[in-house]
């Protein structure tokens, strides 16, 4: 029986150095205000920036996409509605 090997993607070498953003210096990052997150409780995609923006302590707010600034605003910019 053959065996299964994951293999990663190699990594590649940055020169840069990310800087974490401190918890003090958010509020002038994000202008005071928390990020909004339009997504589901149940989508995996909206889990993953949620477990992003939770990692990275950013204050955020979700909304369930069904607001009217949702429709005026981002449905226009991302091309339609895709279910």
């Amino acid at each position: 029986m053959a065996h299964l090997m994951s293999i990663s993607p190699p990594r590649l070498a940055t020169s840069r150095k990310t800087v974490k953003p401190q918890p003090d210096d958010l509020g002038v990052l994000m202008g005071e205000q928390p990020i909004t997150l339009y997504g589901t409780p149940l989508s995996l995609y909206t889990g993953k920036a949620r477990s992003y923006l939770i990692k990275n302590g950013l204050a955020y707010r979700e909304v369930t996409p069904t607001t009217s600034k949702f429709l005026q605003y981002v449905v226009p910019r991302a091309g339609g509605i895709s279910m």
